[in-house]
């Protein structure tokens, strides 16, 4: 008598096997499961994830080279581009103070330029709202998860001169930028006339600059830094700007999840190979029965073998359906 495996009486038993024991499978199949719903569920969302940071972590118009100055002439702007190597220049005016919320003050970055259609280096897209006039500012939209508000609420920022109380006209979004609540920074735009009127700063103190080759990064920032000292300008600090924290962070955080997932799945195999060996003991008359009906050793094998196909085929597709709902 010859035992054939598709349809036949291996197969049966194969399927008898998975289904007699309940208790075992479902540990078996839900171990597995466990073990694909993690995986899955962690690419999914990583993927979500930096698709949604996309915008925040793109650096194409952020600055190669930046430095904070005490004051420069916006005239020397054109000095600066034409040296070698340099790509774009731009001055602004920087000032930092804190915003007083309902809870308590946090720090705020506020950018002010003088042609706001002319800003090419860390370029933004207004969200809502309009651009700054007199007495007025844009905010990040991230902002909001520092102190929530809206457009034609006003924000209250200290001065040398005391607190300054200005209308919220738009909010916008900065290509390159992590949000507020990860830096514990909310970040602000205004005219130069208006916060030269609030602070008293008359001159630009920032420049960004983006170069045609960032290998060349400190021979270029020299020359920059010689002709700023050349025009007396009085340099605070010359820094280059660091990766995106906020997708480095997340990148890490996923890899060590995507570790332990395949750490689980490894323990899963653990599990089903104990769970087969198990089975084998428990079978061994019956095993001995087939041989003597004429099962050889490989046919006997599949059998087992298909039996952690079908834990492995029903815990797999649970696993991945429940991961990409999970994951989304």
């Amino acid at each position: 008598m010859r035992l054939s495996l598709p349809g036949g009486a291996l197969t049966r038993k194969s399927i008898a096997d998975v289904t007699r024991r309940r208790l075992r499978t479902a540990l078996v199949v839900l171990g597995i499961a466990v073990g694909v719903l993690g995986l899955t569920a962690i690419n999914i969302t990583s993927n979500s994830l930096n698709e949604s940071m996309a915008f925040s972590a793109n650096r194409s118009s952020a600055p190669d080279f930046s430095f904070n100055v005490q004051a420069v002439d916006a005239s020397l702007a054109s000095t600066l581009a034409a040296l070698p190597n340099v790509k774009t220049v731009q001055f602004d005016t920087r000032y930092n103070t804190r915003w007083h919320t309902s809870t308590t003050p946090v720090s705020i970055d506020i950018v002010a330029y003088a042609d706001f259609s002319a800003v090419k280096i860390n370029t933004f897209e207004l969200t809502s709202g309009r651009l700054p006039g007199p007495g007025e500012i844009v905010m990040e939209s991230s902002d909001r998860q520092l102190q929530n508000f809206a457009i034609g609420d006003s924000v209250a920022i200290e001065t040398a001169g005391g607190m300054q109380h200005l209308r919220v006209v738009g909010m916008l979004r900065t290509l390159g930028q992590p949000g507020a609540g990860f830096l514990s920074l909310a970040t602000a735009y205004m005219s130069t006339d208006e916060l030269s009127r609030i602070a008293g700063i008359t001159s630009p103190n920032h420049i960004d600059v983006q170069l045609r080759d960032t290998h060349q990064v400190n021979v270029t920032a020299r020359a920059l830094a010689n002709v700023l000292r050349a025009h007396h300008v009085v340099i605070f600090s010359a820094f280059t700007p660091g990766s995106n924290t906020v997708q480095t962070a997340s990148g890490a955080v996923f890899a060590i999840m995507r570790v332990l997932a395949i750490i689980a799945l490894i323990l899963t195999g653990f599990l089903i190979i104990n769970t087969v060996t198990t089975s084998i003991a428990e079978q061994i008359k019956i095993i001995g029965a087939m041989k003597a009906l004429g099962g050889t050793r490989q046919k006997v094998m599949r059998s087992y073998l298909l039996s952690v196909g079908i834990y492995s085929v029903v815990g797999t597709a649970l696993g991945i359906g429940l991961g990409i709902f999970a994951g989304y």
